[in-house]
């Protein structure tokens, strides 16, 4: 798993994923014992003024990469034992999506910049490196991911979904189970899996399939309020899930779904309006979004090991409550009662 070991930041940052294409380089030159790597990122990490050819040399003893030509640019490295182990049709869809990101015409970042010196939201200027800052470690450090869940799905034969989970001990996907609260047909998330993950997943095994979410960029306590439609209850998931996700800016059903990956979080946001972007921005819990996010979990969501606690609508019958408590008690996860009218 070397490709996702390595996490990166700038100094006064927080770590984040580095790509799976330049952690595959640090990964090898690491494993071949190697005291350092150069390596050259021609023209997309230039600055105004920059001229020539800028090569980076991370230094293995200390973890830091220093920029040769300008030798006050470092970012920090750090080398993380993951807690499992993705199969390769696994690797193959999240090194797709980032490839597909990475290889969009349009970079994100400076029509991003733009907007936010346009509407305020950052008191870094455009030409400040801080100036998007505070808005990554939002979105690829802290924002909550969730998955909605409607407990009280009548499943057939007098059973609940809560009844289902009850009795399991991770979350399934639709081709595992052959129900779920969205789109039931099978051949169609066949279809969207494919274009999504460039065939990844075409011969898997069912339970190596991606699990779905969305992410609570408005920090809503209500969850996210254009996903409720897959039950009004959520779980939210552990940090330690982010690095194995990828994103869509909507529905990966829609062939417009703009996909990205955490450390390229950048590349979804064009879609977003004014109204939307300050929204992310402060993440009080008030603004709300007509589409939702997307998130793709690849690799199991294991309840007692992947989730941090569960936000339940108070509004859910008394025997389904106790269901979610037991359940909540079973997996060592916090429940919270709330009432979700918004």
């Amino acid at each position: 798993m070397g490709d996702f070991s390595w996490e990166t930041k700038k100094v006064g940052q927080h770590f984040m994923q580095e790509s799976s294409v330049e952690a595959a380089q640090i990964e090898s030159a690491y494993q071949a014992g190697q005291k350092s790597i150069t390596r050259s990122f021609n023209e997309w990490l230039k600055r105004e003024g920059d001229t020539g050819e800028l090569t980076y040399t991370l230094d293995f003893r200390t973890m830091v990469q220093v920029c040769d030509q300008h030798p006050t640019r470092k970012r920090e490295y750090r080398r993380v034992d993951r807690d499992l182990d993705l199969t390769d049709e696994q690797v193959k869809a999240i090194k797709h999506v980032e490839m597909t990101a990475f290889g969009r015409k349009s970079d994100g970042k400076k029509e991003l910049q733009e907007k936010v010196e346009r509407l305020g939201l950052s008191k870094y200027g455009r030409d400040d490196w801080k100036q998007l800052t505070e808005m990554e470690d939002w979105v690829v450090n802290q924002a909550p991911f969730i998955v909605h869940m409607m407990f009280d799905k009548d499943l057939g034969g007098g059973k609940l979904l809560i009844d289902a989970l009850l009795e399991d001990s991770s979350l399934r996907n639709l081709f595992e189970v052959g129900h779920g609260c969205g789109s039931t047909h099978k051949p169609a998330r066949d279809s969207w899996e494919q274009r999504a993950f460039n065939g990844a997943y075409d011969d898997a095994e069912p339970h190596v399939r991606p699990k779905y979410g969305t992410i609570n960029l408005t920090n809503t306590t209500c969850g996210v309020k254009a996903a409720r439609q897959y039950g009004t209850s959520y779980f939210v998931l552990k940090d330690d899930v982010r690095w194995r996700c990828t994103m869509t800016d909507r529905d990966s059903s829609s062939g417009a779904a703009e996909p990205a990956t955490l450390g390229l979080w950048y590349k979804f946001f064009h879609r977003f309006d004014d109204a939307e972007l300050r929204g992310i921005a402060v993440h009080d819990g008030t603004a709300h979004f007509d589409d939702y996010p997307e998130i793709q979990i690849h690799g199991p969501v294991r309840f007692n090991e992947d989730m941090v606690c569960i936000v339940g609508d108070d509004s859910l019958a008394d025997d389904v409550k106790r269901k979610v408590d037991a359940f909540g008690s079973k997996h060592g996860l916090r429940v919270t009662w709330q009432n979700m009218d918004v």
